[in-house]
């Protein structure tokens, strides 16, 4: 794979750090193993106690269709990208499966957002990749709960 994430490294992850320390909790030591696992750190606004979770991009084909999907969304004169509500629901059921399917955070984030958003999302993109990363039992149980 060839893009921005593949040349992210540990000395821009740490220049990261010194540019986002002065309002923000950030563990140095976690940017760094997110860089390597291709994984995700946090960090927190110390004005406002805001949490922002930060993922690393990863090299699976649904993490790059995600990232290809990203929408922008302005904020304080800046731009942000955003993962879908598709892709974050998609993203939770994997997280609450690898996490041995106990995360109840993980669980009622997909709730919450199946009730938010449900007669905007779009199915077909969802029940494609529930296939292809095998949540398809998960993503049932999941519409199942909603009234």
């Amino acid at each position: 794979m060839s893009g921005a994430a593949d040349r992210f490294n540990d000395q821009q992850g740490q220049s990261l750090v010194g540019r986002l320390e002065k309002d923000f909790y950030i563990r140095a030591q976690a940017v760094t193993e997110a860089l390597k696992r291709r994984s995700m750190f946090y960090v927190v606004q110390f004005s406002s106690g805001f949490k922002i979770d930060i993922y690393v991009l990863g090299n699976r084909p649904y993490e790059l269709e995600e990232f290809r999907r990203r929408i922008p969304h302005r904020e304080m004169g800046r731009t942000l990208w955003l993962a879908t509500p598709e892709d974050l629901i998609l993203s939770k059921l994997d997280w609450f499966r690898l996490g041995g399917e106990c995360s109840e955070r993980h669980w009622r984030d997909v709730i919450g957002l199946l009730q938010i958003h449900g007669p905007s999302l779009d199915l077909a993109y969802i029940e494609h990749w529930v296939a292809q990363l095998g949540l398809a039992g998960l993503w049932l149980k999941a519409q199942g709960q909603i009234p």
